[in-house]
């Protein structure tokens, strides 16, 4: 029992450090590739990205040896990504608040509710296919809205309240 938890605790720790990584991808280096893995602009819905993937790449090694897991993990992601969207979108365009350690606290908090998510819900295979379908979904508006944001306080720079949209790369 203590491995198993020193495991998820390990992971955690992994997805925590992947967002701040892939938080600073874009900026080392702007391209297409990491346009799509990283936040291009300041603004809620690109902010996604730093949990959606590492989530995923972390879950996936997770569950490489334990496929009954995987349903689980889909779950565990697409909540934690909803969940994301709501704090942003409470935090920082109806309180209007920019404090940087509320963001990263919040991201922790949000990202280890989708663990416990993913470690204690059980979702059985039956779910695996439409649980696919969301992860597919996100996938394909995250890669669309880095190119083509449409309008709406969600997709806004926030860091640039009155400046015009910059497309990435």
């Amino acid at each position: 029992m203590k491995r198993t938890w020193r495991r998820w605790l390990a992971a955690y720790a992994l997805t925590v450090a992947g967002g701040f990584l892939f938080h600073f991808l874009y900026d080392l280096s702007p391209n297409v590739v990491f346009a799509v893995l990283s936040p291009v602009r300041e603004s809620v819905w690109e902010h996604l990205k730093i949990l959606f993937w590492p989530m995923l790449l972390v879950g996936w090694g997770m569950t490489r040896q334990q496929v009954e897991q995987k349903p689980s993990w889909y779950f565990a992601t697409l909540l934690g990504s909803g969940l994301l969207l709501i704090f942003g979108w409470v935090v920082h365009i109806r309180i209007g608040m920019e404090q940087i350690l509320v963001d990263v606290v919040g991201m922790m908090v949000v990202e280890l509710i989708a663990f416990l998510a993913a470690a204690w819900i059980e979702i059985g295979e039956r779910w695996k296919g439409l649980l696919l379908l969301g992860l597919l979904a996100v996938i394909v508006l995250i890669v669309a809205f880095t190119f083509w944001q449409p309008e709406g306080l969600l997709f806004a720079d926030l860091s640039r309240a009155d400046a015009l949209y910059t497309l990435p790369c």
